[in-house]
């Protein structure tokens, strides 16, 4: 873009320069005792084909795409990635358990042995 930039503001000054010049040939034709030798120089056609050239290579480039995304695309592109797989994951939920609360505690704390010799819990028998 910046190339742009500088090639069309060169394209001007040098446009403003051969007006100069254009001024100049202006007044060579508008005498009738002048010759032609002078107007037919290569300088007209040249410059035009040089000033066609300049507009099309800044075409070119406003046109042109290159293959493949910049390293600003790959990086939204793998952020926005991240984004999703942050909004799928799934959420853990963590019991937070009160240690003064003596049932709070899970069952592989507690002492095993006791509970095997008395049978499975629940009502009491007597």
């Amino acid at each position: 873009m910046l190339f742009k930039l500088a090639l069309n503001v060169l394209a001007v000054i040098v446009v403003v320069i051969y007006s100069r010049t254009l001024d100049a040939f202006e007044s060579l034709a508008g005498d009738p005792g002048a010759g032609l030798a002078e107007l037919r120089a290569p300088a007209f056609v040249l410059h035009s084909v040089l000033a066609l050239l300049v507009v099309v290579v800044a075409t070119w480039l406003a046109i042109y795409q290159p293959r493949g995304m910049t390293a600003y695309g790959h990086r939204k592109q793998r952020e926005q990635r991240e984004d999703r797989i942050e909004q799928h994951r799934p959420v853990q939920i963590v019991e937070q358990r009160r240690p003064s609360d003596p049932d709070s505690t899970p069952d592989t704390d507690r002492d095993t042995t006791a509970g095997a010799a008395s049978g499975p819990p629940g009502p009491s028998a007597g």
